[in-house]
This record gives C-alpha cells, structure tokens and sequence, in this order.
C-alpha cells in the first residue's frame, strides 16, 4: 500500500495539483451560461482529450528520453518548422498562464488578510512562486500531494456551505444563450491541462528508480480527478451566489460565514502556487535544454517575464484565460498529437477525433477575438 501511495498516488497529486490551478476559478462563471448539462458534457468528454494528450507525451518522453522538452521533442520529429510553432506556443502559453496566476492571486490573499493592499500581495505571491520555481522539483515534491488533499477537502467545505447557506435554484440545467454552449470551450481546456507537469513527475520516478509501469497509471488518475473536484466546486460557488456568480468566481459569493471566506483564499493561493511553481521549472527547462539559454539567463526569464507582463496590464482573468486555452494550448496539445504518432509509428483514430475539437477550439477562438 505504501509503495502504491509513493508511485501512484503522489505523482498523480503532483499532476492534480498542477492541474488545478487558476483555470478553475474560470469554471463557476462560464458554467453557469451554459448550463450544468452542457458543463458536464464538457468536463467528461475533455478530461478524456487530456488524459489522452497526457499519456501521448509520456510516450514521447519515453521514445525520445528526457533530455529535452517541449520544443526540442518538435524539432525532432516535426522538423524545424514544428520546433519554432511549437516554441512560440508553449513558451507564449506559459507566460500567459504564469501572469494568469498572479492576477487571481491577490483576489486570494486579500481574502486571508484584507489589509494588504493588492500590488503587495501580487508581489508576495511572485517572490514565493520565483524562489520555488527556482529551487526545483526536489523541494516541492511532495508538498503538492499535501496542498491537493487541502484543496480537495476545502472544496467539500464549500458544497457543504452552500447547501446550507446557498440555493440550489441557482444552478440553471441549460444554457443561457447560444454562445453560452461553446464558451466554456477554452476555460475547460485550460483548466485541465497538464501536459507541462509530465517532465517533472518522470523525472521524479527517474531519481526514485520507481518502477515505470505505474507512470501512465499516475498520469491517468491524475488527469481524471480534477473534474470531481471542479464539478463539486461549481456546485458550491453557483449555490452562494444569488446574485449571479462572478467572472472570478470569488466576489459574487455574497452568501457565505467569513471563515469560508478565509478558506477560499487559502484554497486558492494553493491552487495557484503549485501550478505556478510547475510552470515556471518547465519554461526553465525549455530555456535551458531546448534553446540552450544558460541557468543563470533562464531563471532571471521565468522570474521576471511574468511580473512584467502583469503591470504592464494583461490582467484581464478571462480574456487570458481564452488566449492560453482556446489558442496556444490547442496548438500545443494538437502538436503532442502529431510528435506521438511520429514518435511511436502507431495510428489511432481517436487521434483524428482530438485533432478536430481541438482545432475547433483554435477556429472559435480566432473568430471571438476577431468579431
């Protein structure tokens, strides 16, 4: 029992943990346009997309071994051209999620100590988030395993809260509009996207010599355990917010004790620092073992691009939520697609199935951010 906990269930809280992250706050507010019926659908059928995307990079890892990442697999088997697309987009899909992070995070710590002005607590976050992601995974390892069983068991407070003190009126069965049908589109990819942690846990089953066949065992449960958690989330936040549930999930939940409060910005600060914490050590390694940017450059990178972008003003939740998910991730996942398929010589026809939600994903995108 003991040796299935440290093989399988810690990775697969490493790969939940990283998993669910600020995308989840996005869910609340595009659930409650498209209804649950419409948000189930959604969740199920795209937990399976991105356990298979999970699982294809694993096998890539494997074919090729762990040397590189993300745009280093793409030059080798989809040329340069895949290297350079694939670069832009992980890397561009990175930051973005990283400045994701820090515009909810002082929304979180404000809720923990509400006389800390917001740019401090976004800086707070920042340093915390730099000096681990710096540090590496050998200092976090574990930690994650202990903040997801956190964060799971504080979404149960919140179901518990809100059938106590919220409405279950509130919770609509279909879509408000028509547009409310496809707009959890790219909040839900992004929400359960994982792809970047893959390194990270094979490399800790590498340190640990653990035996490899419980790799894609781990990867599989933790793909597919954020949607219990978020289904249970969603349920929670619609039912204390009578008023209509807010963009960031948090300021329309008018119906609540302040200790839940409390335990909100606890859950998400949480939520955050781990998935920031990931993140920030794949794009180092993209730095350093794809582009061959020394460590001392790539640390300062990941340490500063993000705090950048955040007060130059890209802190609109939403709209990078949609750009992250709906483009760089699809791109992202359908080139995982391609480089397993070249990488494994293997044809599945579920492929073709990914490849075209995922491109509808990209069209739907395209055409919002153009109308």
């Amino acid at each position: 029992m003991f040796r299935f906990f440290k093989e399988v269930v810690t990775p697969a809280g490493m790969l939940a943990s990283l998993i669910i992250g600020a995308g989840m706050f996005s869910l609340p507010f595009v659930f409650a346009r498209s209804g649950a019926i419409t948000a189930a659908i959604y969740l199920i059928i795209m937990a399976f997309m991105m356990n298979e995307v999970h699982r294809s990079y694993a096998e890539i890892i494997e074919a090729a071994g762990d040397e590189e990442r993300f745009a280093g697999y793409a030059g080798k088997y989809l040329g340069m051209a895949g290297k350079t697309v694939g670069g832009l987009a992980v890397i561009a899909g990175l930051i973005i999620s990283l400045t994701i992070y820090l515009t909810l995070s002082a929304s979180f710590i404000h809720l923990v100590f509400p006389a800390v002005p917001m740019s401090a607590a976004v800086i707070c976050f920042w340093v915390i988030g730099a000096v681990l992601s710096v540090a590496g995974i050998r200092s976090f390892a574990g930690l994650d395993t202990i903040f997801f069983i956190g964060i799971a068991a504080i979404v149960g407070v919140i179901v518990v809260m809100g059938s106590i003190f919220g409405d279950f009126n509130a919770i609509k069965l279909f879509p408000t509009d028509t547009i409310g049908i496809f707009l959890p589109l790219a909040p839900v990819l992004f929400s359960l996207s994982g792809r970047s942690a893959i390194s990270s846990i094979k490399e800790y089953f590498k340190e640990r010599r653990f035996d490899e066949k419980n790799f894609k065992r781990a990867i599989s449960l933790g793909s597919f355990f954020p949607i219990i958690v978020y289904a249970a989330f969603v349920v929670g936040v619609t039912m204390l917010s009578p008023e209509g549930v807010a963009a960031d999930a948090v300021s329309g939940m008018t119906v609540m004790p302040v200790i839940l409060g409390v335990l909100i910005g606890i859950l998400g600060f949480l939520a955050l620092i781990t998935s920031y914490v990931f993140l920030g050590m794949e794009l180092r390694g993209i730095f350093e073992r794809d582009l061959k940017v020394p460590s001392v450059i790539a640390a300062i990178s990941i340490v500063s691009l993000p705090i950048v972008l955040y007060f130059m003003g890209f802190n609109n939740f939403l709209w990078l939520i949609s750009l992250a998910g709906g483009l760089f991730l699809a791109i992202e996942s359908i080139m995982v697609i391609m480089m397993r398929r070249v990488a494994t010589r293997k044809r599945r026809a579920i492929d073709i199935f990914l490849i075209a939600i995922l491109l509808s994903a990209i069209i739907y995108e395209i055409a919002r951010f153009g109308a």
